[in-house]
Parts: structure tokens; sequence; C-alpha cells
């Protein structure tokens, strides 16, 4: 994952970077089909401004990227049951 120490120093103070890296880690374990990635996964900037970014867009950054409403309901469950926080989830489908 791109800029871990930030990531770590995030969790500490928001709660939804501890309730995504929790996520993360189940959608891995079950190998959750249609799970792209986390918006910053598709994102390429230069480490310089990066802490201006994460000022900027904040939480959107960790945005969970699906293919479609199944793969979202899939992690709509995940996240319940390890009772986390609000996520913002994007099917790709529905951009379309």
């Amino acid at each position: 994952m791109k800029y871990k120490a930030e990531t770590e120093q995030l969790e500490r103070i928001e709660p939804v970077y501890s309730t995504i890296k929790k996520l993360r880690a189940l959608i891995k374990e079950k190998d959750l089909p249609g799970f792209k990635g986390l918006l910053i996964d598709f994102l390429e900037f230069d480490s310089k401004i990066s802490s201006v970014i994460d000022l900027a867009a904040k939480s959107k950054l960790f945005s969970i990227v699906v293919e479609d409403l199944e793969a979202a309901k899939q992690v709509l469950t995940l996240n319940k049951q390890i009772k986390g926080g609000v996520v913002n989830i994007y099917p790709l489908a529905l951009i379309d």
C-alpha cells in the first residue's frame, strides 16, 4: 500500500482508517470477487505533496472501489461483521 507511514498515523487520528485496514485484510482473506482496491491505489502523485493531498482529500482517498453492487453489498456485510465505521464504496458499474 502506498504511503504506509502516513496511513498508520491517520489510523490513530481517524477511526475510518482503522476500519479500512481491517476491511482490506478480510477482503484479501476471503478473496472477495469484484474488489478492485482503494482509490489511492489508482492515483499517482509526487510524494512531496502527499500531506497536502491528505489534507484536501482526507478519507476520500481511501474509498473502496468495487466492480458492481454485489461486491459493494459484500463489503458492507464484512463492515458490519467488524462493526466498522462509515466507508465510501464506489461500484464501477454505476459510474458508466
